[in-house]
C-alpha cells in the first residue's frame, strides 16, 4: 500500500479528481466517484483539504489574537491621555457656555440677543444658541391613553401602548398655554407644555 504522501500526491494529481469549478458550472455530470475503492480516496482528500482549513484559520485566528491584544493596549493609552485632556476640554467649554449665557441675558432689546445667537471666536471655537420647542409631558395617563386610543394613536404591539410620535406632531400650545391637538381641535388636558430653556453649545 501506498504511504501517505504518495497516496496525497496521487489524489491531487489525478485526472479524476473532482473539478469543482466544473461541478459548480455543469451539475452532477462531472462527478466521478462510482466505487467504494474511489468514495474513500475523495473521503480522504476531503480530510486533508478540511485539515489544511483548519490549519490556516487556527494561523489566522493566533495573528489575531495578537493584534487583538496590542489594539486593546493602544486603546488603554488612548484612553489614559485623552481622559485628562476630555476634562480639560469640558472645563473650558463651560466657562465659554457660561460667558454666551451671560452675554446673551444681558443683551437690553431682542435685536441684541439675536446678534448674540452665535458668537465667533479665534482658534476656530463658535458659541452657538437656539430657542428649543416646548417639551409634552404627559400627567394623567390613562386619560391619554383613552384619548390615543379613540383616535387610533395606540402603537400596534402586544400590549398597545400609544403611538406619542404621531400625537405629539399634531400638539401645538394655545397663547394661555393649553395644550392643543390641533387635528381634532381638542384641548388636551392632561398634557401640559414644559417651556424649555435656550440650548448653547460650543461647537
Amino acid at each position: 500500500m501506498s504511504n501517505s504522501k504518495e497516496l496525497v500526491k496521487e489524489i491531487y494529481s489525478s485526472p479524476d479528481v473532482v473539478d469543482i469549478d466544473g461541478l459548480t458550472e455543469g451539475g452532477q455530470d462531472n462527478v466521478k466517484v462510482s466505487t467504494l475503492d474511489e468514495a474513500t480516496r475523495y473521503a480522504y482528500g476531503l480530510a486533508e483539504t478540511r485539515k489544511s482549513i483548519k490549519e490556516f484559520q487556527e494561523v489566522a485566528e493566533k495573528e489575531i489574537d495578537k493584534w487583538r491584544s496590542k489594539i486593546a493596549e493602544v486603546e488603554e493609552w488612548l484612553e489614559a491621555v485623552l481622559t485628562p485632556l476630555k476634562a480639560k476640554e469640558e472645563h473650558l467649554a463651560t466657562h465659554l457656555q457660561l460667558y454666551h449665557i451671560n452675554q446673551f441675558n444681558s443683551a437690553k432689546t431682542e435685536k441684541e440677543q439675536k446678534k448674540l445667537t452665535s458668537i465667533k471666536l479665534p482658534y476656530g471655537v463658535t458659541l452657538k444658541s437656539r430657542a428649543q420647542a416646548d417639551k409634552f409631558e404627559v400627567h394623567d395617563v390613562p386619560t391619554y391613553r383613552a384619548y390615543a386610543k379613540e383616535n387610533n394613536l395606540l402603537k400596534p404591539v402586544v400590549e398597545p401602548d400609544v403611538n406619542w410620535g404621531e400625537l405629539k406632531k399634531n400638539l401645538v400650545v394655545s397663547d394661555d398655554g393649553r395644550v392643543l391637538d390641533k387635528s381634532t381641535g381638542e384641548f388636551l388636558d392632561f398634557v401640559k407644555a414644559v417651556p424649555q430653556e435656550r440650548k448653547f453649545e460650543v461647537k
